[in-house]
């Protein structure tokens, strides 16, 4: 399902986005939409995931020193 998902996020252009996913009914996934602005608070009371914190993780791993790049 992870790979679905960044190759549905890559399909807009997204870096970061919400996939909306289910099941169709011979058990394939299928994706219903992807949302730039992510909400995320139902996915982490279910999961424990800190989203907002694997977001930041992901930004800074990617960042790059501003004077280097000029």
């Amino acid at each position: 399902m992870h790979g679905l998902c960044v190759r549905a996020a890559a399909a807009v252009g997204a870096r970061i986005a919400g996939v909306d996913v289910v099941r169709d009914a011979d058990g394939g996934l299928m994706v219903l939409e992807v949302n730039s602005r992510v909400e995320f608070q139902g996915f982490e009371d279910a999961t424990g995931v800190d989203v907002a914190a694997r977001i930041v993780e992901a930004c800074a791993s990617e960042a790059i020193d501003v004077k280097e790049a000029i």
